[in-house]
């Protein structure tokens, strides 16, 4: 539990250093510190819970679906702003 904690500590230090001395919008920051330090750690903290736990399959793997769709939502909502849904192709 504690390298959870460190990791959502260093995620909101890592968001906000982004956003405060970058050229990043708050929304893209958030999203960029998820991905670069709290998923390694969620990763990191799902190895020790698997260690400890006998877990079935399916609900593993219906999880990790919903979280990838999540990921994949949070990235359009983040590139929704300059250069916009164009870059990605999504737009006319």
């Amino acid at each position: 539990m504690r390298l959870f904690r460190a990791g959502l500590l260093g995620s909101v230090a890592a968001g906000f250093m982004l956003w405060a001395w970058g050229p990043v919008p708050w929304g893209d920051a958030v999203y960029l510190a998820v991905l670069l330090v709290l998923l390694p750690v969620l990763a990191l903290v799902q190895l020790l819970v698997i260690d400890e736990h006998d877990l079935e399959r399916l609900p593993v793997y219906v999880a990790s679906g919903i979280s990838i769709l999540v990921l994949g939502l949070l990235a359009l909502w983040a590139g929704r702003s300059e250069p916009s849904w164009n870059a990605m192709g999504l737009g006319g």
